[in-house]
């Protein structure tokens, strides 16, 4: 009898829970055919070993030892199995640990505590403010089913408030800033509504980490990094990588995007005019526009890239395969490789974004124009949303300092003395 036959007869204890389970992922789009075929086998291993006394961790326990490390997606398809039968309650429910150890965490199925309601409306206020407000619910539906949890169901909303911004272990300074900072604003939206379950979070609680400086380009270090970006060759795993790269680079040194900003639909982009629409932005959608030479420069490559990929989705498809910080991770691989190290550090992708805005100054005030009236265009091109973002870029660039001296006292209105860098 051949294995896929035996595997079709046996009959294990998760047989209808997996048949469960896969019905499940299939009605959110999930073909889930060779991951089924996992869980079969996992099956039918555990129909060979069940005897009525191993428990159904026990029997996962065995399985584990069985085949060591050496099925990565069975053992990681299991644990999902086992995730899903813990979150429906399930008396046959386990757990398989993660390689450092960490225990898997349920997906959030859904609010649980009493603060419930509060949090919706919160979220709802949120975004009819225009507030996206995403990445924030997140963390405001982990907070209420961490307050929800037995260990703390007990304890008053300020002790629950105590007790999240506390550090965990091996957590990062912006990890953490990032979970406390929406509590904290809930906890005083509750505070203003008069709410009897309010709780405060001083505002020093939990900072993050302190930026790192923009780094200032040398006019002759891009041009080695652009000339060392037109040799590069095709990779094995990527054929096309070496048509891409330079193109995103220089539409973001061009352009000043964000890095995550490299994600173009084809369709928002008109090669005719000009014009780019960056949407989901971290301000809202906008338009921006890209001079002649680079509209005439990414024409090409999309000629060039069209014979590769005729239908594809985005302008630049190494980023539908790979997340944004691959495309940094290339940038400092090329950069490291090409450009001379003069000692002053090593710039991040991030910071092409830093110099098309400080440049963009510095022509303006060379060329006797007025920054003041530089100033919204910028703004509403890279979509700053508050004037420090553009004000800080004053104090940047080390060629222009004498210019800033002379004209600040004209200008004191407009370029506060900043303590800090108020990234975005």
């Amino acid at each position: 009898m051949t294995d896929k036959k035996r595997q079709d007869i046996l009959r294990g204890p998760f047989a209808e829970e997996i048949k469960a389970f896969v019905e499940y992922k299939r009605s959110a789009g999930r073909k889930y055919t060779v991951s089924e075929s996992f869980l079969k086998s996992f099956d039918s291993f555990c129909a060979m070993k069940e005897d009525g006394l191993l428990s159904p961790q026990q029997l996962v326990d065995v399985w584990l030892r069985s085949i060591g490390k050496k099925y990565c997606p069975d053992i990681s398809t299991v644990r999902e199995l086992g995730l899903y039968l813990t979150i429906q309650g399930d008396k046959k429910s386990f757990f398989i640990l993660y390689a450092n150890g960490d225990m898997p965490k349920p997906a959030f199925a859904g609010y649980t505590s009493s603060f419930s309601r509060e949090i919706e409306s919160f979220v709802a206020y949120k975004r009819s403010c225009g507030f996206k407000y995403i990445r924030a619910e997140y963390d405001l539906k982990h907070f209420d089913a961490f307050c929800a949890s037995s260990e703390n169901e007990h304890l008053s909303p300020q002790q629950l408030a105590d007790k999240w911004i506390l550090k965990k272990e091996d957590e990062h300074p912006n990890t953490r800033s990032g979970r406390v900072g929406p509590v904290r604003v809930f906890g005083k939206y509750l505070t203003d509504i008069g709410h009897s379950r309010a709780f405060s979070i001083a505002d020093d609680i939990a900072p993050g980490a302190p930026p790192k400086p923009p780094y200032l380009f040398f006019e002759d270090d891009i041009d080695i990094f652009f000339a060392a970006c037109a040799g590069l060759k095709p990779d094995g795993k990527d054929p096309y990588i070496h048509i891409v790269l330079p193109s995103a680079f220089l539409f973001m040194h061009c352009m000043g995007v964000r890095t995550c900003e490299l994600i173009i639909l084809m369709e928002n982009v008109n090669f005719d005019t000009g014009e780019v629409i960056i949407v989901d932005a971290k301000n809202g959608d906008r338009v921006v526009h890209m001079s002649k030479e680079l509209t005439g420069f990414l024409s090409k490559y999309n000629l060039m890239i069209e014979k590769i990929f005729p239908s594809r989705e985005y302008l630049f498809p190494a980023s539908v395969s790979r997340s944004r910080n691959d495309f940094a991770q290339y940038f400092r691989a090329i950069w490291m490789s090409s450009v001379p190290n003069e000692g002053h550090g090593t710039p991040r992708l991030y910071d092409f974004r830093h110099h098309f805005l400080y440049r963009n100054v510095e022509l303006c005030m060379r060329s006797g124009g007025d920054v003041n009236v530089l100033r919204p265009y910028i703004m509403r091109h890279m979509g700053h949303k508050l004037p420090e973002s553009f004000q800080y870029y004053f104090h940047l660039s080390p060629p222009i300092q004498k210019e800033i001296s002379r004209i600040k006292n004209a200008l004191d209105w407009m370029i506060p003395d900043i303590p800090e860098v108020p990234y975005e």
